[in-house]
């Protein structure tokens, strides 16, 4: 009869001790992804939801407001304000740097953090805006 309850206090404790390392499994994934951005992370529509000047503090959301970021699977890139085409080019993703190229020469780099799948910080200098992933 004992041997009977250690082996059931052992199946027990390997049952539970599995189960842990699957949440931490799990927890790693969902780290992962926040923590590198990828390309198929960004390849939607993005809305401004709200700018900064870090050096200064002052919100500049009312001129970001209507501005809307489409990165498109092609590699490409639109940007949209008050939702007429402002700019286009194209854009590469790489170790959480965000590098926009505009067909008229220029470039902007953006250092990239990702809160969840629908909500990102994009900050490039001063500069810092969260974007808001619009569903479709």
């Amino acid at each position: 009869m004992a041997r009977n309850n250690i082996l059931y206090l052992l199946l027990l404790a390997s049952l539970f001790f599995g189960f842990v390392s699957l949440l931490d499994e799990n927890k790693a994934r969902a780290s992962n992804l926040v923590n590198n951005v990828s390309y198929d992370v960004l390849r939607y529509q993005w809305v401004v939801a709200e700018a900064r000047d870090l050096a200064t503090d002052k919100d500049l959301t009312d001129e970001y407001g209507a501005v809307v970021f489409q990165f498109l699977s092609s590699g490409g890139f639109v940007e949209f304000e008050d939702k007429v085409i402002h700019n286009t080019g194209s854009w590469r993703i790489q170790n959480n740097q965000l590098k926009i190229m505009y067909d008229d020469a220029t470039s902007d780099n953006y250092k990239v953090e990702l809160l969840r799948p629908e909500e990102m910080i994009l900050q490039n200098g001063n500069l810092q805006m969260r974007l808001l992933r619009l569903q479709l």
